[in-house]
Parts: C-alpha cells; structure tokens; sequence
C-alpha cells in the first residue's frame, strides 16, 4: 500500500517525509481505529482513508513539528474511523418493533 500512497506524491522530498510518517504512525492509527470500530477490516479502511487524506494535505504536514505530529495523524485517523462507524449504523436495517 505504501507504494500506492507514494506515487501520489510528486518529490521526493514528499515521499522521503510520507514514508517516514507512514512507517512510524501507521500503527497507532491503526489502534485508535479499531479501538473505535472493533472490526480490523474497516479499521484498515479508516486507516486508508486517513492517508489519503493527508496526501491531499500533504504541505501541512511538512512542516508540522514532530512533537505536533502524532496527535494530528492519529486524530485523522480516529475521526475517519468515526465517520465509517456512522455510515455503518446508517447502512445497518432497522430492527422489528412489535
């Protein structure tokens, strides 16, 4: 996937810093996914789609410091994971009444 995320980027600078960013947080963004969607698959989802996400916002993040940094990933993360969960429950049928 990595590979995929890196041809989206246009310098190797950009790529140098994303494969970093990647190699470091994936993980932990991983975790708050999953902590909120309790399913490894769409918190893979939340996870892929928060880096596209900072892909699309790549120069922010350049030049964010390190100590910044790991809250503002995992917060995208956590958010996408949010967001799957609500289309989630909206796609979920509605239960019987009696």
């Amino acid at each position: 996937m990595l590979m995929l995320y890196l041809q989206m980027l246009d310098t190797l600078e950009e790529k140098v810093r994303f494969e970093e960013i990647y190699l470091k947080y994936r993980n932990a963004m991983f975790r708050a996914a999953d902590g909120i969607l309790h399913n490894d698959q769409d918190a893979e989802d939340a996870v892929h789609n928060a880096f596209l996400k900072i892909i699309k916002k790549f120069s922010r993040f350049q030049n964010t410091p390190a100590q910044d940094l790991a809250s503002q990933i995992v917060v995208i993360a956590r958010n996408e994971a949010i967001s799957l969960l609500r289309k989630r429950k909206g796609d979920a049928p509605l239960e019987e009444q009696d």
